[in-house]
């Protein structure tokens, strides 16, 4: 929840992110918010795209990593917390200023219920209505596929939901890698994410 403007909210953050960084080495910030967003959700993405915009500029690296509900091709309109809810973070008025979009490709239904499919309607782009009326805001989510790296789970455990819809389920280790070298939309992407560090390593270090 925001009690300040969004500017003034970004200002702050970045303050503290500089702190941060010279303190630890921080190269940058993931943004990884689920459900609801307090009372203040409009605020809170005109916030984050005053802070994206501050720390982009600085040199520093943007990524998030949204659940698929939260930036999907299969629901026209935003609404706040929830379905779209990153449209906004990740539309063609504010995605010069992020580096990665990793969305999750587990626990909720991937759109389409296809990987491809939906990567190619992140990179050819879609409209969605009813988005907060921050500063510069286009609805319209372009994604170039160099900033997507789509998240899959490294193992079973580390998505207890799995990857639903997708036929055959989750592709792990070597069925990923194969996955990726045989499809050129998704060759084109710039990687992936797997979750995470400690279930890559409980994995054996498949991929």
């Amino acid at each position: 929840t925001l009690t300040t403007s969004p500017d003034a909210w970004a200002q702050a953050m970045y303050n503290n992110f500089v702190t941060l960084h010279n303190t630890y080495g921080f190269d940058g910030i993931d943004i990884d918010l689920e459900n609801a967003w307090g009372g203040t959700g409009d605020q809170v993405v005109c916030g984050l795209r005053a802070f994206f915009k501050l720390l982009h500029t600085n040199g520093y690296f943007v990524s998030m990593a949204p659940q698929t509900t939260a930036l999907t091709p299969e629901v026209p309109s935003y609404a706040t917390g929830s379905w779209n809810s990153y449209a906004a973070l990740a539309d063609t008025g504010i995605i010069d200023y992020v580096d990665i979009v990793a969305v999750q490709l587990y626990n909720n239904a991937v759109p389409y219920n296809n990987a491809v499919q939906y990567a190619n309607a992140l990179i050819n782009g879609f409209q969605v209505s009813g988005c907060p009326s921050c500063p510069g805001v286009t609805g319209l989510v372009k994604v170039p596929a160099c900033k997507i790296a789509f998240g899959w789970p490294s193992t079973n455990g580390a998505a207890p939901s799995g990857c639903p819809g997708l036929s055959g389920g989750c592709p792990y280790g070597s069925a990923l890698s194969s996955l990726y070298n045989g499809n050129s939309v998704l060759k084109s992407t710039t990687g992936v994410m797997t979750w995470s560090v400690e279930w890559d390593e409980s994995a054996g270090y498949q991929f």
